[in-house]
């Protein structure tokens, strides 16, 4: 078919759809108007026909819009989390760490003091290989008031650190600290490189 013979056989058929609306509405008492409708229908197809192959054209990329996007995201404005170094065991360095001189000694708790009431505490912490004290937590007291005491105290506590085939390295310990009372007074001691025990619960 021919693009002359393609547009003769639109437009005939246009012609028979309109005198068919014609006839409908002659048939209504009503020629007039549906004149005036057909006309408007007409020209709002004009109108209504580009938009309806735009929306199926477009219709398919929409849901592949609409599909969750795989694989890692990315965050410009962070950056990513600094992770820590290998924490050592104590049996698991070459040279234990130990306490420097003139460290702070617990203060036995007065209230404790006057009941006379003797106890312990565990202090379990990080010595660094700068030799500082980090993440001290208290995991084993037979009173409240002496693992305060025994924590406050070991967060002042400076260390040579331990080492690992002579380097600086991070440690844990755990240091057990006895409150007791003798006659010339009451005091503290505790073990100064700890033991490898860093778990348990206070009580």
């Amino acid at each position: 078919m021919t693009p002359d013979t393609t547009h003769l056989h639109a437009s005939a058929t246009f012609r028979n759809h309109t005198r068919r609306a014609e006839a409908t509405a002659d048939f209504c008492g009503a020629a007039g108007n549906s004149r005036a409708w057909i006309r408007l229908m007409d020209s709002s197809l004009k109108f209504i026909l580009p938009a309806a192959m735009m929306l199926i054209a477009t219709a398919p990329f929409a849901k592949i819009s609409a599909l969750p996007v795989s694989g890692p995201r990315f965050n410009y404005g962070e950056r990513p989390a600094q992770q820590r170094e290998h924490i050592w065991m104590l049996g698991q360095v070459d040279t234990k760490p130990v306490l420097k001189k003139g460290a702070a000694q617990p203060v036995y708790p007065p209230d404790m003091l006057k009941k006379k009431e003797t106890g312990s505490a565990t202090v379990a912490f990080v010595v660094t290989k700068k030799g500082e004290v980090r993440d001290a937590k208290v995991i084993k007291q037979t009173n409240r008031e002496f693992g305060s005491a025994a924590l406050a105290a070991a967060e002042q506590w400076r260390y040579k650190p331990a080492k690992k085939k002579g380097a600086a390295v991070d440690c844990q310990i755990a240091v057990p600290i006895d409150f007791t009372i003798q006659k010339n007074g009451a005091g503290a001691s505790n073990s100064p490189t700890g033991s490898d025990d860093s778990g348990g619960d206070s009580e």
